[in-house]
């Protein structure tokens, strides 16, 4: 009896050895930084969607402060990833202009200009695309990560007055989610919500056309939320 205890133990430990080893192969600089960028993109849809819902405003006052406070856990978690794109094929010059770019977001949230705030969330939510192309050879992730922002850049864009780049955004966005149409190993593992997103995506288009600022907020809404 005692000998079969020591041996379940024994087999008890080999596996808890195995699967730990087994999972630190898995959970890599790359898997970290996906991580990373993730919680960067998160907390800027959550601010652009606190923009759209009007949250930030107290009847007709503007809460710069709650601004302030939600960009600043940006600035803090940016610091942590800066350390990880300089160990990957970042370049220094784009690494600066994440850091100068959240900078500016702070600066503009300060100085109380809205518009401004937004221009350099749209500039900084741009650059995860590029991260992403050089930290991970994983083309959906690439591909998802541009759709956010395509996304994200065509209501900005709208929001802050510039309406011919809003409508080239959406236009993009249309036309790279088509062309991913043709990778059947996406479609197959993505076609329960295919067609959702697609239909999304057109009454956006057709929300900045139409010149709606309400229904361009209520169609990104939904269809930032289906990202």
């Amino acid at each position: 009896m005692k000998t079969k205890i020591k041996f379940l133990i024994l087999i008890f430990i080999y596996l808890f050895i195995l699967t730990g080893c087994t999972n630190n192969k898995e959970y890599s600089i790359e898997d970290k930084m996906s991580e990373e960028i993730n919680y960067l993109e998160n907390e800027m849809i959550e601010i652009t969607n606190n923009f759209v819902l009007e949250n930030y405003k107290n009847k007709e006052s503007f809460e710069f402060d709650k601004l302030i406070e939600d960009t600043r856990k940006i600035e803090d978690a940016s610091n942590r990833i800066m350390v990880d794109l300089a160990s990957q094929n970042i370049s220094n010059e784009e690494i600066g202009k994440l850091s100068d770019g959240i900078n500016k977001m702070v600066i503009a949230a300060s100085e109380k200009d809205e518009l401004r705030y937004l221009i350099e969330l749209n500039n900084v939510f741009s650059l995860f695309p590029s991260f992403a192309s050089k930290i991970t050879s994983d083309n959906d992730e690439i591909f998802e990560r541009r759709l956010k922002y395509f996304t994200i850049s065509s209501c900005i864009s709208f929001l802050v007055g510039d309406k011919e780049l809003s409508k080239n955004q959406i236009k993009t966005l249309e036309s790279e989610y088509l062309e991913k149409q043709k990778d059947v190993k996406y479609v197959e593992n993505h076609k329960y919500n295919l067609n959702k997103i697609y239909l999304l995506i057109e009454e956006l288009k057709k929300a900045i056309e139409n010149d709606s600022e309400e229904l361009v907020k209520e169609k990104y809404l939904l269809l930032v939320e289906e990202l």
